[in-house]
């Protein structure tokens, strides 16, 4: 009886270690893969951020030249007619417009 025991007490600590250890795995795995707030997701949106804030700068600098540019085309008539030759072809009643495109 006394080596039943023994056994049983032994195969008892072997479940208690089996089971720190699959609460163990089970927690890693519920934090680094399932979880909203997952570590991999996390690392994924932090990528995203970096990449929507670079674009946040680019767009800013691009809305400052266009505001530049468009302040100059309201101030300068040469600029403004030049502007609407190249962009939408205009021209006047005696020229001709031949339009060169590359590949």
């Amino acid at each position: 009886m006394k080596r039943f025991w023994t056994f049983f007490l032994q195969i008892i600590k072997i479940l208690d270690d089996y089971k720190v250890l699959v609460a163990l795995i089970l927690l890693v795995w519920l934090l680094g893969f399932a979880s909203k707030n997952s570590v991999f997701r996390l690392v994924k949106l932090d990528k995203q951020i970096k990449a929507l804030k670079e674009q946040k700068v680019d767009l800013e600098r691009r809305i400052v030249e266009d505001s530049l540019y468009i302040r100059k085309l309201d101030t300068d008539d040469e600029a403004f007619e030049r502007y609407l030759r190249e962009r939408y072809y205009f021209h006047q009643p005696n020229e001709d417009i031949y339009i060169i495109r590359e590949r």
